[in-house]
């Protein structure tokens, strides 16, 4: 009797470690085929958005840009589309009221797109109006090696935003996005926007996001 006890026990310890095993690999790839099929939407909205102030380049060497910076925002859906030059001008597609003295130059978005050779996108920030999130997509002109002018469109995240929030992963579960340097884009709460990813869990430490991003 102790000897079918026994291997009875075994074998339902083995049957569940076996059926415990597959359902944690059924979970996991069903979550990685969902991520990235979501990562590839995302990929291609950052594309679309690449491929529209790539469009606004030859706008910098018209005298009059407005009618391509419009059409730039409306078919973008895009907050502005402006063109910053060296010589400091400014070119917005709606009027802008910026401070005296506004120096586009100085600009994170001009300098981040002067020091590389294609389309660039920012950093989330918050915008100071609206209390939305926001990314810059940017591209320098450039002649000689010089940056003549920088095209660039202000885009709101709420779009990815909302449609991260949307992501139910498990019944119980939630998605979140987060950016390269580990600071929460779209949370399922608003109030953790820009925030180190660690708030979320102590075990989301740089060594974790270097692993996760490999």
């Amino acid at each position: 009797i102790v000897v079918v006890v026994l291997t009875l026990s075994l074998a339902t310890i083995a049957n569940y470690v076996i059926v415990r095993s597959h359902t944690y690999s059924g979970a996991l790839a069903s979550l990685d085929a969902l991520a990235a099929g979501r990562a590839a939407t995302i990929n291609q909205w950052v594309n679309n958005q690449r491929d529209i102030v790539s469009s606004m380049v030859p706008a910098a060497a018209e005298a009059e840009p407005k009618p391509y910076l419009v059409q730039a925002a409306k078919s973008g859906r895009l907050e502005a589309a402006y063109i910053g030059h060296a010589d400091k001008r400014m070119l917005f597609n709606t009027p802008q009221d910026l401070p005296p003295g506004y120096d586009p130059t100085g600009r994170p978005w001009y300098t981040l797109a002067s020091n590389a050779s294609g389309p660039v996108i920012t950093d989330p920030y918050m915008d100071a109006a609206r209390k939305l999130l926001v990314v810059t997509f940017a591209l320098a002109v450039k002649e000689g090696g010089a940056t003549k002018a920088v095209a660039a469109t202000d885009v709101f995240l709420n779009e990815v935003s909302t449609t991260v929030k949307a992501i139910k992963p498990t019944p119980n579960g939630f998605a979140f996005l987060m950016s390269s340097k580990g600071s929460i884009v779209a949370h399922p709460n608003a109030e953790l926007s820009l925030k180190p990813v660690s708030e979320l869990s102590p075990q989301l430490d740089a060594k974790a996001l270097k692993q996760l991003q490999e």
